[in-house]
């Protein structure tokens, strides 16, 4: 999967999903084998991180939520020449990260987003443990944040797709 088709799917997410206070959601890309200066655009926000290989197979997709930045979560994987630390996740094999930032005050979005990609593109890496309790809580703290944030929206997203499982 390339990363021109990852940014068509984020595109499809967002037209099918709209996330409320979200306009647009862009897939900024790194070179992580190939670039010295790993200053990672965006990496001080929350949002959702992709891992692809030399030949753009995907490896892994994974989230900083709210209270982490996507820096944060990727200098567990990277150090600071981009060399991978140990292979989980497929760090190892790694060539490109796509970051996914998302606005401050929406990083409880993050869940979500990481969630329906997981689902519908099936990461090597991404195993389906994923559905644990850890992200159910994760997508509850979710809801009440939006619900708190933008109760109309939420409500009307709700009625909207309470049909859709």
């Amino acid at each position: 999967m390339s990363k021109e088709e990852l940014e068509l799917i984020v595109e499809k997410f967002h037209k099918t999903l709209p996330r409320p206070g979200i306009n647009k959601l862009i897939i900024v890309w790194h070179d992580i084998k190939n670039n010295q200066s790993h200053s990672w655009t965006n990496g001080d926000k929350p949002g959702v991180y992709i891992f692809l290989d030399s030949n753009e197979n995907l490896l892994y997709i994974g989230k900083a939520s709210s209270g982490r930045d996507l820096r944060a979560r990727l200098r567990g994987y990277f150090d600071r020449n981009g060399a991978a630390k140990n292979n989980k996740h497929g760090a190892e094999e790694t060539q490109y990260v796509g970051l996914l930032a998302l606005p401050e005050d929406h990083g409880f979005e993050a869940p979500a987003i990481e969630e329906w990609l997981i689902e519908h593109l099936q990461p090597k890496e991404n195993k389906i443990r994923m559905r644990s309790k850890v992200n159910k809580n994760a997508r509850r703290a979710a809801e009440k944040e939006l619900k708190k944030l933008y109760p109309e929206e939420y409500r009307d997203l709700v009625n909207r797709y309470s049909r859709v499982s």
